[in-house]
């Protein structure tokens, strides 16, 4: 179950959030020609260590039934691992996904099949896979993660659906690497809302997260959403926004289903003030004083805690 102070809401639903702008770890261009009606596929940055299992994921923000598609990932320069599981989500859990080879041992294609328009109804993730432990990767090394755009597709009902890829990265860390919580970059207008996630990248499971993020109530007048992911149901959480500047957030889970899929693990909308002026920006940091992850293990690790910046653009 997922409460909250500022508004009840589970969303367990095979959903999480996906922002379109910039990411703090890779490089979310688009690549080809992208419109503002194009579904983005966004691959999100993967963060593992040595002889870990790790997910290669993709994620949309924008809603739009899906029939079908099929999706080509590369890891270029670099063979991918066996995949241990693969998911695609659907509002119905009734779409199936298949995984196979590409040209070669860098690519897979993944292919899914729905019955009616289920998939992508709510923006968030599209596809996961879950990938095995590769022995032979050293810390520090980057690997880039890409959509072959000539070789995917997406179909609703009526027929072929434009799409927008977005790149990313996969960074390999240490072993006694902190763990990286971060507040995504995000860009908004003057007097519009601005949805800010708070994210993982690292496939650890856990059974508590904590965090308190601050920001400028001068800045953001009013928080109007704000809501957990909870994929499987099982995460008791609760989001206190009523004190202005500070946003808490507790999550706890006994069985250690908190970040089965790395990625965002809640969401709060915020009201920008009407006067902002153009590239104008605010930072909402998490403070170090009150953080706290536990892993399913119960062992309590280090973090790295990234501050995130709202910008007003037109």
């Amino acid at each position: 179950m997922t409460t909250s102070r500022f508004r009840c809401l589970v969303r367990s639903l095979f959903c999480a959030a996906i922002l379109l702008f910039p990411l703090s770890l890779g490089d979310a261009r688009a690549q080809g020609n992208c419109t503002e009606e194009s579904v983005p596929l966004q691959v999100w940055d993967v963060i593992t260590r040595p002889n870990r299992p790790w997910v290669f994921s993709v994620r949309t923000c924008r809603p739009r039934g899906l029939t079908q598609g099929a999706i080509l990932l590369r890891r270029p320069t670099n063979p991918l691992p066996p995949i241990r599981k693969a998911r695609v989500f659907s509002r119905e859990d009734n779409a199936t996904i298949e995984v196979t080879p590409g040209m070669d041992d860098s690519e897979l294609i993944a292919e899914f099949f729905a019955e009616g328009e289920t998939v992508n109804v709510w923006h968030g993730p599209l596809i996961a896979l879950l990938m095995e432990e590769e022995h032979d990767l050293s810390p520090g090394t980057v690997f880039d993660l890409t959509i072959d755009s000539s070789r995917t597709m997406l179909e609703d009902e009526n027929g072929p659906v434009d799409f927008c890829p977005h790149p990313a990265r996969m960074h390999v860390v240490s072993e006694n690497a902190p763990f990286l919580l971060d507040v995504r970059d995000r860009e908004a207008t003057a007097g519009g809302s601005a949805l800010v996630a708070f994210t993982t990248y690292e496939l650890q499971l856990l059974r508590r997260l904590e965090v308190t993020v601050t920001y400028d109530p001068t800045f953001f007048t009013a928080v109007t959403d704000a809501f957990i992911w909870d994929l499987r149901g099982e995460i008791i959480g609760t989001i206190d926004t009523e004190t202005p500047g500070i946003v808490r957030v507790e999550m706890a889970s006994d069985d250690g289903w908190i970040n089965v899929l790395p990625g965002p693990f809640a969401e709060v909308e915020f009201l920008v003030k009407p006067d902002a002026e153009l590239g104008e920006q605010s930072v909402l940091k998490v403070r170090a004083s009150d953080a706290l992850v536990e892993f399913r293990s119960g062992a309590i690790p280090n973090l790295e805690l990234r501050p995130g910046i709202v910008t007003v653009v037109d």
